[in-house]
């Protein structure tokens, strides 16, 4: 199924819900704030496109995406009492991850490498998420309570990369230079405690698990060769950390 049409449906499958609710009044919300989030996934990995049998194949630092940013998060949503002690708040949410870079050096490894000149990865990584989320809500008393928050949406990953490797001074010094564009499906869950500083005003303190899945970083080959040609990828990719969202309440 087409990324698209699920980020599209989003807001319908919103307006359903709202729908099945709207013969009640029921309170509408927004949230934001600011999230930080540690990057981290499977070792980067390789996938060699025409391996020939019997020949080396490129060895590549065993590093990962684990690194810290700050974030973006916005939502919107409404909530449904249930009874005295439980809620649900069904909300839309858009996340923004920005200016993340990352560089290994030296990337490829292996008993030739050591003498290299030049041998690093540098990518730069962006993406948006766009989830729907059911918030549910346990009310401790009239001031605290404490929530899940599982979510299934779609993420958008952009990467920014260059492979610069230099063995000598008659070498190719640049064998990979991309940009890559690439939608995964994206669950997530939250969990943490909320906090009623007015009537109308909430705030949200908690922890957020987004996955990211698999993000190419493109592909590179030494001297032009097509037998030589290798795909370069992070695996498992997800971010997780601390949130401290706010959140406004309209009727």
């Amino acid at each position: 199924m087409n990324i698209k049409y699920i980020i599209s449906g989003l807001p319908l499958l919103m307006g359903v819900i709202n729908g099945v609710f709207a013969f009640q009044q029921v309170p509408v919300y927004v949230k934001l704030g600011p999230d930080y989030f540690w990057s981290q996934s499977s070792n980067y990995s390789f996938t060699r496109i025409n391996p020939i049998p019997g020949t080396l194949e490129p060895s590549i630092n065993r590093g990962s995406l684990n690194r810290g940013n700050w974030a973006g998060n916005f939502a919107a949503g409404f909530t449904r009492q249930l009874s005295t002690l439980w809620q649900l708040s069904p909300e839309v949410s858009y996340f923004q991850l920005g200016n993340y870079t990352k560089s290994l050096n030296p990337f490829m490894i292996g008993p030739y490498e050591g003498t290299d000149i030049i041998n690093t990865l540098h990518t730069k990584l962006e993406s948006n998420v766009v989830a729907g989320i059911l918030n549910i809500e346990y009310l401790v008393n009239k001031k605290y309570s404490v929530y899940a928050a599982p979510g299934l949406g779609a993420a958008n990953i952009r990467t920014k990369n260059s492979l610069s490797y230099q063995s000598n001074e008659d070498d190719t010094y640049l064998l990979m230079k991309s940009n890559k564009n690439r939608s995964n499906f994206s669950p997530q869950i939250s969990a943490g405690i909320r906090y009623a500083a007015l009537s109308n005003i909430f705030i949200d303190l908690g922890v957020n698990y987004i996955w990211l899945g698999k993000i190419p970083f493109g592909t590179f080959s030494r001297d032009e060769d097509d037998f030589t040609e290798t795909n370069v990828f992070a695996k498992n990719a997800y971010l997780l950390g601390p949130k401290l969202n706010f959140i406004f309440y309209f009727g």
